[in-house]
């Protein structure tokens, strides 16, 4: 279970023991990320030994992941004259 600083709850994760590509069990840790837009969060980036396939490690469970996503996004439109 991660905690999110920016979200300010606890998030269930899934942990991965089988490459969602092809199903190797052989893994290592590429590199650390820190979430700075939305969670606050720091999560790992794995690469499958196998097949190469890189996926974020843990993973927040599907009932969790929208949280992520859940942003106010505001839109501006250019206006471009010809000149």
């Amino acid at each position: 279970m991660l905690f999110c600083s920016k979200l300010g709850n606890k998030v269930n994760t899934l942990k991965i023991d089988k490459c969602p590509l092809c199903g190797g069990n052989h893994f290592e840790e590429v590199m650390t990320c820190t979430d700075h837009y939305a969670s606050g969060e720091s999560f790992q980036i794995c690469r499958c030994k196998d097949c190469g396939f890189q996926f974020t490690h843990p993973v927040p469970v599907e009932a969790e992941i929208g949280r992520y996503y859940e942003t106010q996004i505001i839109f501006h439109t250019a206006i471009h004259t010809k000149g």
